[in-house]
This record gives structure tokens, sequence and C-alpha cells, in this order.
């Protein structure tokens, strides 16, 4: 889920692919990592008010080889 201004800068629809790059425990690189855009997150705890993404804590570790929990704020820019 995303902010509603993400979704708006993005154009994004429901079930789109949304390709981030994640740091990888394992490596310490960067890898894509694929989530898909359900829906439309109006608040969420500790993330900023304009542009932010929520997404599944265990899919995230799976995908970094990482066990820990972290709050992860990422800038981006439109293309």
């Amino acid at each position: 889920m995303v902010s509603a201004e993400t979704v708006q800068d993005f154009q994004l629809r429901p079930g789109d692919l949304v390709r981030l790059r994640l740091q990888n425990a394992s490596d310490n690189q960067y890898h894509v990592v694929e989530f898909h855009y359900l829906g439309i997150a109006r608040e969420f705890p500790t993330a900023p008010s304009d542009s932010f993404l929520v997404a599944n804590a265990d899919y995230i570790a799976q995908q970094t080889a990482a066990g820990s929990v972290e709050t992860v704020l990422v800038r981006t820019v439109s293309s």
C-alpha cells in the first residue's frame, strides 16, 4: 500500500508492479525487489505525511536476507 501522493506521481493502478532496490544483508548490494500495488494507505505510524509505502515485513526480510525490523524512509522521483 502506498500514499495517495505516490499513486498520483506514478499513476499506479491496483495490481501494478512496483520495483524497489533494497540492500541485501548477505552481500550488502542493492537488488530489485518486486511489490504489487494494492491500494492507498491514508496514514501510517512513522511514515512521512506526503509519500510513503507500506509493505509486508516478512516478505522484505525474505527478499533481503535480513531478520531485523526497521523503518526505511526512501525518497523517489517520478520519471
